[in-house]
C-alpha cells in the first residue's frame, strides 16, 4: 500500500506496516481515514472496558489546548484507533506512547 501522508504541521507519513498492527486483518485502505478533532470523539484504550473521551486523553497526555485541533486522528471505518504521534487503542497504562 501507499504511505499515508499527514498534513502540516506533521512532517512525516505513516507506512502501511506502522498502521497495520492497529487494524483487524484483511482491511482495505479505503476503510482508513485521517480526520481532525471536532469534539465528542471517544477512544477505547487497551484493557479498559469503556471508551474515554478524546478530550480526557489529550489532557492526560498534556497536549496543549491550542495544539489539539491539529493532531491527526486515524479512523478505521468510524472507529478512532490512533492519535497519531501520541497513542493508540493498544495503550494499557494510560501513558503516552510514541507512534510514528
Amino acid at each position: 500500500g501507499q504511505d499515508l501522508v499527514l498534513p502540516a504541521p506533521f512532517s512525516h507519513s505513516l507506512k502501511p506496516d506502522q498502521v497495520r498492527p492497529f487494524l483487524p486483518p484483511n482491511v482495505s485502505e479505503q476503510e482508513i481515514s485521517v480526520r481532525f478533532r471536532v469534539g465528542g470523539e471517544r477512544i477505547k484504550l487497551m484493557d479498559e472496558s469503556f471508551h474515554r473521551s478524546l478530550k480526557q486523553c489529550l489532557q492526560m497526555w498534556r497536549i496543549p489546548p491550542w495544539y489539539r485541533h491539529c493532531v491527526p486522528l486515524l479512523y478505521y471505518r468510524d472507529e478512532l484507533i490512533l492519535v497519531v504521534g501520541f497513542s493508540h487503542r493498544g495503550i494499557d497504562n494510560g501513558e503516552s506512547s510514541k507512534v510514528a
